[in-house]
């Protein structure tokens, strides 16, 4: 019973302080495992706690400085839910280890998930109790290790601001954002266009957006997931596409990838498949009226007429060839710059050449004479 209760403890289960397996047997057990219990990480002695209040667990001394010296209460409880979570989704399928020690990792591993076939998944649960330095080296090791990592973000960091439905995330937490490849299906309203609106619209490409970030509530035990995080004017401000809440027992992982989702998120492959085949006949719609408005331009153009410069599948007739007028005193390539206005004709007195209105100077209808442009230029 004893080594069941150990076991218990050290796996970071919470034992109730009135449970009939630790009544009259506090001393006892804190004198055992005062004795005997060593650090993992340092190797030093650790004092065992129990309490009313607080979950039963391990501690330093005061003076101790140990990577491992670094908890917090909602650390140890949302470690402890997560434990037990992933255990029973993952049963016989791999092994779930609890603080697990990684070989060149200064501090464990909040939960490390062992395949047979080699894979490890990382769970880590981020409460702000470990400095930037100790986080980017954890990041750094899981991706030099190809070992893929999920963080969880503590509930007590998210923060929304309701009026611009905007996320504020620290600065520290934007390392934690992570391109998971379910995000693209919120970057837009690519759906709504393409399937039901029948609009050629693109298709949504990983890395249109930062990525998605997921907190945490223990108190709740619920999860928030903030799907495809724009980036805003300010650099911990960020738009998400969609905020998806939902209890831990609701979420889903991928059996590849280490990325959880909710069940409402199951369909958007589907969604994917289907605007794939309504854009491609959309696309294959828009060339054949492209090939049938070049076919009708090519005919217009045969029978003589231009294709119009805005619309160059509808044809537009032109105004006719200039007249050529064959009215003495101007070049012919001047008259044909000046197309006839009027139908009457006047005589130059100076020149004695007729011309058009147009081209007089000085003229007087009723005599139909007057002083053409040609002579009052001489006269200049």
């Amino acid at each position: 019973m004893v080594i069941k209760m150990l076991t218990a403890l050290l796996n970071g289960n919470k034992i109730l302080a009135t449970d009939l397996a630790w009544e009259n047997r506090k001393e006892e057990l804190r004198e055992m495992c005062n004795n005997q219990a060593l650090c993992p990480i340092c190797f030093e002695p650790v004092i065992c706690k129990f309490g009313h209040v607080k979950i039963h667990h391990f501690a330093h001394s005061n003076r101790a400085n140990c990577p491992g010296n670094q908890e917090t209460e909602e650390h140890m409880k949302g470690k402890a839910l997560l434990f037990s979570f992933l255990q029973s989704r993952f049963k016989d399928k791999a092994e779930v280890e609890i603080e697990a020690l990684l070989p060149g990792l200064s501090s464990p591993c909040d939960i490390l998930i062992k395949y047979p076939d080699g894979r490890c998944w990382a769970v880590e649960f981020y409460c702000g109790h470990i400095k930037v330095a100790t986080l980017r080296e954890k990041l750094d090791y899981y991706r030099q290790k190809k070992i893929d990592d999920l963080w969880l973000v503590s509930g007590e960091r998210y923060k929304i601001i309701p009026s611009e439905n905007r996320l504020k995330v620290k600065s520290i937490d934007r390392n934690l954002i992570k391109d998971t490849g379910i995000d693209r299906f919120y970057a837009n309203k690519w759906y709504q266009n393409i399937v039901e609106n029948k609009i050629v619209f693109e298709l949504p490409k990983n890395g249109t957006t930062k990525g998605s970030i997921n907190y945490f509530f223990t108190s709740e035990n619920k999860i928030v997931m903030a799907r495809a995080l724009k980036e805003t004017d300010h650099v911990t401000v960020y738009l998400p596409g969609d905020l998806l809440e939902g209890k831990i027992e609701e979420v889903c992982i991928s059996e590849k990838r280490n990325v959880w989702f909710f069940e409402q998120e199951k369909d958007w492959k589907d969604k994917y498949a289907e605007a794939e085949r309504v854009l491609a006949e959309l696309k294959a719609t828009r060339e054949k009226q492209k090939g049938q408005n070049k076919v009708f331009v090519e005919s217009r153009i045969r029978q003589g007429s231009k294709p119009n410069q805005h619309q160059p599948w509808l044809p537009r007739e032109r105004y006719p060839k200039p007249h050529v007028s064959p009215i003495i005193g101007l070049s012919e390539k001047k008259v044909q710059n000046y197309p006839p206005m009027g139908a009457g004709k006047y005589c130059c007195t100076n020149c004695g050449g007729e011309f058009y209105e147009r081209d007089m100077v000085t003229y007087y209808k009723l005599s139909k004479e007057g002083i053409c442009r040609e002579c009052m230029k001489r006269r200049g």
